[in-house]
């Protein structure tokens, strides 16, 4: 659903992690780049009760400290509108 409308408003780049398995410990989930915006987001996706992991805030902390628009989207977010308002900032 993400992907579906981050393309609607026009995020030309996504990745999508297909494995969690196979990516270094706590990378985000999701990557996507808006070259039109000059924006880059990087989410971690949960559940509205899944725990994010010591290793997940340690990737968005650092990611934020050094500049990066990094968070964690939940399906109440979509819910509310945060994730459409993020996404057409």
């Amino acid at each position: 659903m993400v992907l579906q409308v981050a393309g609607l408003y026009g995020w030309e780049l996504a990745y999508h992690t297909f494995d969690s398995r196979r990516s270094v410990a706590g990378f985000p989930d999701l990557v996507l780049v808006s070259s039109r915006r000059g924006r880059v987001l990087f989410r971690e996706l949960k559940s509205d009760v899944g725990r994010v992991s010591v290793d997940q805030g340690v990737w968005i902390a650092g990611l934020t400290a050094g500049g990066v628009d990094a968070g964690v989207w939940r399906p109440a977010d979509a819910r509310s509108g945060r994730i459409v308002r993020e996404l057409t900032a």
